[in-house]
């Protein structure tokens, strides 16, 4: 991919953050694509911030593998955000989404605690088939749709309090071991 040149030039100067982007448009263009995978940074004993990027199409981040944290917050996107398959071995945090369709949250495995609060949703939110071995925390939502949290496990206890909700809200098939918290629900029928 770089050339001996190149490799030569970015080892003398100094680069700014607009160098590196020409020499990444210069060298690492596949069509009309600009491909940056397979970047490994576990010989590196510092983070790695990925961040303020605009983008005119798409931004596929997927593969992470990840030792410590992986934080993707504040983001700005014009069409759909795609977070699939995500394996986290502590604590999940969905909170504070404001989508102008619908939500899903379906189907998670996670060995602490699911965070899924504070969410506006101008369509459907769907959070079915969780299974969570700690606290699962889905409160503080206001839906224009439908609200859909089925067929959740819960090892310790389950919030779904100050839910508000324009047309269904079913949460039929919920196994919690700990304690329910499910008050002050407001749901308003479709006219």
């Amino acid at each position: 991919m770089l050339t001996e040149e190149t490799r030569k030039i970015l080892k003398e100067s100094n680069l700014n953050i607009d160098d590196l982007k020409q020499i990444l448009l210069d060298n690492f263009i596949n069509g009309d694509d600009l491909y940056l995978v397979g970047l490994d940074f576990s010989d590196f004993e510092g983070d790695v911030y990925i961040s303020e990027m605009k983008v005119k199409r798409n931004l596929w981040q997927g593969c992470q593998k990840v030792g410590g944290n992986l934080s993707q917050y504040f983001q700005t996107v014009g069409r759909d955000l795609y977070q699939n398959n995500q394996e986290v071995g502590e604590t999940l945090f969905q909170n504070h989404q404001q989508v102008k369709e619908d939500l899903w949250q379906d189907q998670q495995e996670v060995s602490c605690d699911l965070w899924q609060n504070f969410q506006k949703v101008k369509g459907d939110l769907m959070q079915n088939y969780q299974e969570v071995k700690g606290d699962l925390h889905q409160d503080s939502q206001e839906v224009q749709g439908c609200l859909l949290q089925g067929f959740q496990k819960v090892q310790g206890s389950l919030w779904q309090d100050k839910q508000k909700v324009k047309c269904d809200l079913k949460q039929d098939c919920q196994s919690v071991k700990g304690d329910l918290y499910s008050c002050e629900s407001n749901i308003k029928e479709k006219k």
